[in-house]
């Protein structure tokens, strides 16, 4: 992966900096089906997983809160029947010009913000992916599954080799989302902001993101706006237009001053969105990313400084 670093002033030319994202998020949290299956048997191509009796649900859903409970279970993970396998199955249409975009090269993924446990995840009767845990989010790359009109989409949800203290639930207990975007595109999830500098009246702002182009080589050009809390744009920075070369992932970097900024503290709780957007073409794909502007540290004589100033921290990590 290579590595671009650009350091640029508040005097910085901005070009491409205009306000587009063509990276579409869809929510797929309604019109779900369920089914438990005690057979751990069940599978999207059996005839039985067609006929079986379904229960309408929307997502979050959790299997195993209603019971009923168990006297013999553990008590700490309420006495309620989680461990088990469970099937979620729903349909999405793709217009025929989304699916021109996949087949463009557009990206398409499905977000999984919490699938308890080991989710496999189906798409149209093939295995799209998966993740091998409960608690953390994933994503599923879609777009070499998805056809034009309706999409099937099944996911399997298997608890037994899940352990835990205490209540952990039991299937889809989180959001689930389409996105769609350019082929060239922020990787989700690249974006890091961290603030190095924090003076009186000024700080350093470094973001850093990953590029990724599926395509042949492309012109890319990259842009950073800085929004307060109002949502208004406190500055913007474009990188020079480069040349992205074929199937690859560039790494990008860029640091820039924030004049008077609204520090993030206990009692005023101060928050900046960072955009990155990166253009090819007529497209442009933007991720965004709240943070805070602030300095801390642990020090050896005097406990937790935020902002200058010590902290009392009060409590226990139990």
């Amino acid at each position: 992966m290579k590595k671009v670093v650009v350091a640029l002033g508040l005097a910085a030319m901005l070009v491409g900096c205009e306000e587009k994202n063509d990276r579409t998020v869809a929510s797929l949290c309604g019109e779900w089906e369920f089914v438990k299956d005690p057979t751990t048997k069940l599978a999207v191509s059996d005839a039985a997983f067609a006929s079986a009796k379904w229960e309408e649900v929307e997502v979050p859903h959790d299997w195993a809160i209603s019971g009923p409970f168990n006297p013999a279970s553990g008590g700490g993970t309420g006495k309620l029947p989680w461990r088990g396998v469970g099937w979620y199955r729903r349909t999405f249409n793709l217009t025929d010009a989304e699916f021109a975009r996949v087949k463009a090269g557009g990206s398409l993924w499905l977000e999984f913000d919490g699938v308890m446990a080991s989710p496999k995840v189906y798409l149209n009767g093939k295995l799209a992916g998966g993740w091998d845990y409960g608690y953390m989010s994933f994503r599923v790359d879609a777009a070499p599954f998805v056809k034009a009109g309706e999409n099937s989409l099944a996911v399997r949800a298997d608890t037994r080799s899940h352990n835990s203290r205490w209540y952990p639930g039991a299937g889809i207990y989180r959001a689930v989302r389409l996105v769609s975007a350019p082929a060239v595109h922020v990787v989700p999830g690249s974006v890091f902001v961290t603030t190095p500098t924090v003076k009186k009246g000024s700080a350093t702002v470094h973001v850093e993101w990953t590029a990724r182009n599926p395509l042949p080589s492309t012109d890319v050009q990259a842009c950073i706006r800085l929004r307060d809390a109002a949502g208004r744009v406190v500055c913007s920075h474009a990188t020079p237009v480069r040349r992205m070369g074929p199937s690859s992932d560039v790494k990008n970097e860029i640091s820039f001053a924030v004049p008077n900024p609204k520090l993030w503290d206990v009692d005023s709780p101060n928050l900046y969105t960072a955009e990155v957007a990166v253009r090819a073409g007529h497209e442009v794909d933007v991720e965004t990313v709240r943070f805070g502007i602030r300095t801390f540290e642990f020090t050896a004589d005097d406990g937790f400084h935020l902002n200058g100033r010590r902290v009392q921290l009060n409590g226990v990590d139990l």
